[in-house]
């Protein structure tokens, strides 16, 4: 079967990590022929994101966390009252995390939320 990486892309949201392309069956060959086509951008050592990713959530993946607080519905296009700049949740153990930039907030929530679901 053949795959096609934009439509894989798009099951990610149009951010994913190399691992998970590399599960789908994708070689480190066609994910530099995706970085020179400008098909896929690095983010990182570990992650690519597509053209069509959002803005927000790729920075946020940039700044070492997820979409947080009011950031987070908005990119679903829910209305938000008050949108005061971009949050980002990271690990309470994150370090290394790239400083912020004017209008950015970081958030370190207690609760941990696994990686993976148990859900069948």
């Amino acid at each position: 079967m053949q795959r096609i990486l934009s439509q894989d892309m798009a099951r990610f949201g149009y951010l994913a990590r190399r691992a998970q392309l590399y599960d789908l069956g994708y070689s480190e060959r066609d994910l530099r022929r995706g970085l020179d086509g400008r098909r896929l951008w690095p983010i990182g050592r570990s992650r690519v994101a597509h053209p069509g990713a959002d803005g927000r959530a790729t920075r946020a993946v940039a700044l070492g966390g997820r979409l947080a607080a009011g950031s987070a519905p908005a990119s679903y296009g829910v209305w938000v009252t008050r949108p005061d700049g971009l949050w980002v949740a990271v690990p309470q153990d994150a370090s290394r995390v790239p400083p912020l930039g004017p209008g950015e907030h970081r958030l370190r929530p207690r609760e941990h939320f696994p990686h993976t679901s148990d859900r069948q």
